[in-house]
């Protein structure tokens, strides 16, 4: 009874003098057209989109992990989940529906830089952006093989490394 007399108060002392998280951010997600439809993935989800219906942009699919935002959900014909959040644009990317009954994978077949930024944000922070038109192949069980062109990003923020900010 004594120990947590004091355990309790050391506990909250700890974790009210602990100072804001510097975690770093990996992002990434790619979109566009699939046939007379639209295709969107980032590292949590990918949906098909019907017909021409305005998907939003590249950035916001990438940086907000919700697709809520820029799309109805009315007009999202098909969502899958992706079968590995932490594996990158790494060629094959695989996919599972939102029920579990189909699986869908994207083949890498050719891709071309776009565009790169780095740049140190909030003083002590390394951000990058690099940009690629990729071409992908995309098969389903249920669905006819498909090649697809596609905008995608991969976004990184660093950590501090031992670095204070201004």
């Amino acid at each position: 009874m004594g120990r947590c007399r004091y355990f309790l108060p050391l506990t909250l002392a700890v974790m009210l003098s602990a100072g804001p998280v510097s975690a770093g951010v990996w992002q990434w997600g790619c979109m566009g057209a699939m046939g007379n439809d639209q295709i969107a993935f980032n590292r949590d989800r990918l949906i098909v989109i019907a017909g021409k219906t305005p998907a939003g942009k590249l950035d916001d699919f990438v940086m907000s992990g919700d697709f809520a935002g820029g799309v109805k959900q009315d007009a999202i014909i098909a969502s899958y989940l992706a079968d590995d959040g932490n594996g990158g644009l790494t060629s094959p990317m695989t996919f599972t529906s939102d029920s579990g009954d189909a699986k869908l994978t994207l083949t890498e077949e050719a891709s071309e830089d776009a565009g790169h930024t780095e740049k140190l944000v909030l003083g002590c922070r390394d951000e990058t952006n690099d940009r690629f038109r990729k071409t992908y192949r995309v098969e389903g069980a249920t669905t006819p093989p498909t090649t697809v062109k596609l905008m995608c990003l991969d976004y990184q923020i660093s950590s501090r490394g031992g670095r204070t900010c201004e």
